[in-house]
């Protein structure tokens, strides 16, 4: 009769153990996956690996590309308001870039692509006459790219990507801290994001969902609450909105004799009480006089038409279901303004 002492035993013990917690976990894990999927319609969702993949878009400015590329740099209005699908079909000769960054003012992104020496390409930054442009509210992309964008990270990042691609269990949505959260508040469970994220770092928000549907009122005082302040201040910030926005221009000349080309833009953006007219104020003591001084090309949504018409749903962002149509519009524009062309080199 074979005898074991108790080191064999206690072994055993913690191997059976390490076996039905590893179980465990891979049953948890797959079942999450199934009821994600097939039960709330969960996708793979990577908005929390924002300066990963900002940074890997960050990085093909930089590679050695026969295509012209077209760097977009803004805000949310131009991540949500740009639809890259159309961009492609329509320019395919174009390496399409999207670097803005939801929340925050492009300021130091410009700063950073303007920066590069042989950079040729195109460069399309959404401002608006109401907010300044030049703080560093990007700062931490452009330093994380810079300062810790390294092998080690882009390894870990290329492994990240794979499961945060493949299985919706990943996504900060289905984080269960966030469901219960959600469940508390509203009493329903099956949180779902409000748009679709691209690896391209493209967002398509779809104002349907009852998840963006709350954000729309709250988005609307806020714009208000903005227009009020500003209201006995504009006379004295309209010289120094103007002065700040020049700051770029000698930059965006040298852009322009390598071969490069600069446009401002101005998306669409709608009083939330339907007083459109009193954003013509803004256009006139701002926009207008900066346009007339700089060298770039400027295209405003109150000049055109057919960009015009598309309205905001929660003041500042555009719909899913008109981006197609906004983006053909504006890359008319373009085209006409010989920015695009449709026999790139």
């Amino acid at each position: 009769m074979e005898i074991r002492n108790n080191s064999e035993l206690l072994e055993e013990k913690w191997r059976k153990k390490i076996w039905i917690g590893l179980g465990l976990f891979i049953f948890s894990f797959f079942s999450v996956e199934f009821l994600g999927r097939y039960c709330f319609g969960y996708v793979p969702d990577i908005s929390n690996s924002d300066f990963h993949i900002w940074s890997a878009q960050r990085q093909r400015v930089d590679e050695p590309n026969s295509r012209k590329k077209v760097v977009l740099i803004g805000a949310s209005a131009i991540v949500r308001g740009f639809n890259d699908e159309v961009f492609k079909q329509e320019f395919p000769d174009y390496e399409y870039i999207q670097l803005g960054i939801v929340g925050s003012y492009p300021g130091a992104t410009l700063s950073d692509i303007l920066s590069i020496q042989d950079f040729n390409g195109i460069i399309i930054c959404d401002i608006n006459e109401f907010l300044p442009f030049w703080e560093d509210g990007q700062g931490d992309w452009v330093n994380f790219y810079h300062e810790s964008w390294n092998f080690s990270e882009k390894i870990n990042w290329a492994i990240r990507k794979h499961f945060i691609l493949n299985f919706v269990t990943f996504s900060p949505v289905v984080n269960p801290v966030n469901q219960l959260y959600e469940f508390l508040r509203t009493g329903q469970m099956g949180l779902q994001s409000f748009e679709s994220i691209k690896l391209d770092r493209t967002r398509l928000a779809d104002f349907r969902r009852p998840a963006l549907k709350r954000l729309i009122e709250p988005r609307k005082r806020r714009f208000m609450q903005l227009a009020e302040l500003g209201k006995g201040l504009t006379e004295q910030l309209d010289p120094l909105w103007i002065e700040n926005a020049m700051h770029y221009e000698k930059e965006i000349e040298h852009l322009q004799n390598r071969g490069g080309k600069f446009v401002y833009l101005r998306l669409p953006l709608n009083h939330p009480e339907g007083d459109d007219a009193s954003l013509y104020r803004f256009k006139k003591h701002r926009w207008d006089k900066f346009s007339a001084m700089s060298k770039a090309t400027f295209v405003h949504t109150l000049e055109f038409p057919e960009l015009a018409r598309f309205k905001t749903v929660d003041t500042v962002h555009l719909d899913i279901s008109d981006t197609p149509a906004f983006t053909r519009a504006l890359l008319n524009i373009l085209r006409n303004k010989n920015i695009l062309s449709d026999h790139n080199a």
